[in-house]
């Protein structure tokens, strides 16, 4: 039942391994998913007509060399409350899924010079999400194991001892079936979209004199810094992140929007979307810090 699926996976590079039936987890037959995935074509053609033809797919994304940009639909109301993306609550009401949101990040980074959506392989999951995948060769960092959005867009790629893994077109579980909506060749992700997944380096720790606080220009130099100088698509995430510190140093929410203001204007953020943005941060961090 699962082979035209398998070899269709296999024929597009893709390295795979047996999925228990109907299910998300990997098969008895599987043992250590990552080391038994596979793209040889005798291997997946022995196991899917001999050993278990309704074993379900996983895709292995790391030794694909494989991003899987996973958007989910909306598992509770007005998920983005308290993020950047709070205010597209008032365009959608209460539930935004993850479609809409990439869309949005999308429309965003076009106004940075970006292109306009790639074509590239795309698989409907059962429960109604998508899948998009993307090549991500060896040589690129590696990819971070955190939710770009918590509940809403995740991503599998080659992050950890195996990277993740995902059902392949074809597959079959409790929610629904898989089905691939986009047969286009896999793609290489824009920047923006490389930027947002890309696993960051741990952000110094800023040591401040003890005593009485330094006037803004001297006291929150690094912060400014890390503002002024973030790449395209890690901006609005560098000023959250600094707003955030200087919530937690004690400083008036007025004394970050003056202070990170010209930094996040240089960095090319505009104003509606500076004021939103330390305003998230300190709601968050109030919340955070209780």
């Amino acid at each position: 039942m699962m082979l035209k699926h398998a070899l269709s996976a296999q024929a597009l590079g893709l390295h795979i391994f047996p999925v228990a039936a109907g299910a998300k987890v990997p098969h008895r037959m599987a043992g250590q998913w990552g080391a038994t995935a596979t793209n040889d074509f005798n291997q997946v053609l022995q196991f899917w007509s001999q050993v278990d033809p309704q074993a379900n797919i996983g895709v292995a994304c790391k030794p694909s060399q494989l991003l899987v940009v996973d958007l989910d639909r909306a598992k509770k109301e007005f998920a983005l409350q308290g993020t950047e993306w709070a205010y597209m609550h008032q365009a959608y009401g209460p539930l935004v899924h993850g479609e809409e949101l990439l869309d949005e990040m999308w429309f965003k980074s076009d106004h940075a010079g970006h292109a306009e959506h790639l074509e590239t392989y795309t698989v409907r999951t059962g429960s109604g999400g998508v899948h998009l995948y993307y090549r991500w060769p060896a040589a690129w960092p590696k990819i971070s194991q955190a939710s770009p959005v918590k509940g809403l867009i995740d991503v599998r790629g080659n992050g950890g001892e195996w990277g993740g893994y995902v059902l392949a077109g074809g597959s079959i579980n409790e929610a629904g079936p898989y089905q691939v909506t986009n047969d286009a060749a896999l793609a290489l992700p824009p920047v923006w979209i490389r930027q947002l997944v890309a696993e960051r380096p741990a952000q110094p720790k800023i040591v401040r004199p003890q005593g009485l606080r330094q006037p803004g220009a001297l006291s929150w130099s690094g912060l400014v810094a890390s503002v002024t100088n973030a790449g395209e698509g890690n901006r609005n995430n560098a000023l959250l992140w600094a707003a955030r510190s200087m919530y937690s140093d004690g400083a008036p929410e007025k004394e970050a929007q003056d202070v990170l203001g010209a930094a996040a204007r240089q960095a090319g953020l505009g104003d509606f979307e500076i004021e939103r943005t330390i305003n998230s941060a300190y709601r968050v961090q109030a919340q955070k810090e209780g």
